[in-house]
């Protein structure tokens, strides 16, 4: 995980969230299709079966990332995060709708547990950088950004292991990236400066 910010708590950063990288798992693990993350195979259907749909899908998404922001802002702000901790660490409790959909996604928690560790390895971009690598690499992004400071409130983006390089935006200042095969230091900058300028067009549009 990666965050700056400035005097006046403008905040850039990325980081792996197991909790929304389990929301694309569920895709690939269903089948069900919600672009951009429309580009995997069909899965089991079960979660379908019980009535998730596109609609559902997204909206839980958008429930986790709240958390994941509210969370995020209270660390930045100093304050005791553990009020969210238990949503945090069951993210089926985020869910509101189908009972059903809640108690499969319970179960297939525990299941993508087993391999979350693998795929948040695939998700880290800077394992083959060392620190000094990493700091250049992410100081030209935080000079790249300064135009947007005042266009935008700030940005983070969610690394998720998908297999395809897409980009999904959750306005005010929030993106969901799929690392795809070969993502790396380069691709993280233009990542960044794309998830911005989407993030400053929807702002501007509302």
């Amino acid at each position: 995980m990666f965050s700056l910010k400035t005097a006046d708590r403008w905040s850039c950063g990325y980081s792996f969230s197991m909790q929304i990288d389990f929301c694309i798992w569920v895709l690939e693990s269903d089948g069900l299709h919600v672009s951009p993350f429309d580009l995997h195979q069909d899965g089991d259907g079960k979660l379908r079966a019980r009535g998730l749909d596109a609609v559902s899908w997204r909206s839980w998404v958008k429930n986790i990332v709240s958390l994941e922001q509210e969370t995020r802002i209270a660390e930045l702000q100093g304050r005791d995060a553990d009020e969210f901790f238990f949503k945090f660490t069951h993210p089926s409790s985020v869910w509101q709708g189908e009972p059903a959909i809640e108690d499969l996604l319970t179960e297939l928690w525990l299941r993508y547990l087993s391999v979350s560790g693998l795929r948040e390895e695939h998700a880290n971009f800077t394992k083959s950088l060392n620190g000094l690598e990493e700091a250049n690499v992410l100081g030209k992004v935080w000079r790249d950004l300064k135009p947007y400071h005042k266009r935008i409130s700030g940005i983070h983006i969610y690394l998720v292991d998908y297999s395809w390089a897409v980009q999904d935006i959750l306005p005010p200042t929030s993106a969901i990236q799929g690392v795809g095969i070969d993502f790396n230091a380069s691709t993280f900058r233009t990542t960044m400066l794309r998830a911005a300028e989407r993030l400053t067009t929807a702002s501007a549009s509302q």
